[in-house]
């Protein structure tokens, strides 16, 4: 299976390469390749990497800096994830979206089905 992460590049992106490693195709492109709040850029990485499925590891996460400016943690968490979303759909690709506890922890009703 091929898959593109974005944020791959992260803690768990790397954790992920190594268990995808012998059993998938993972590409993990860098934020300068293809930053989330760039749609055109996001639409190539996609496009490009003709994934079976879209992973979005991207995130603002310095909660003191969230607080302090939201435009970054908002331009990031919400468009960002927006970019990813719509481009692995136009693909025909399945979309995972990858959050913590900070932003869904798991106590909303049905569980954020």
């Amino acid at each position: 299976m091929r898959l593109l992460a974005f944020g791959g590049w992260g803690q768990l992106g790397s954790e992920l390469a190594v268990a995808a490693a012998t059993r998938h195709e993972l590409i993990r492109p860098s934020r300068a390749e293809a930053d989330v709040t760039d749609r055109d850029a996001v639409d190539r990485a996609v496009s490009d990497a003709k994934p079976d499925v879209v992973l979005n590891m991207a995130a603002f996460h310095k909660v003191e800096l969230c607080e302090e400016d939201p435009g970054p943690a908002v331009g990031v968490n919400a468009m960002g994830a927006w970019n990813v979303a719509h481009s692995a759909f136009l693909a025909g690709a399945r979309s995972v979206y990858v959050s913590s506890d900070y932003v869904f922890d798991g106590d909303g009703p049905k569980g954020y089905e």
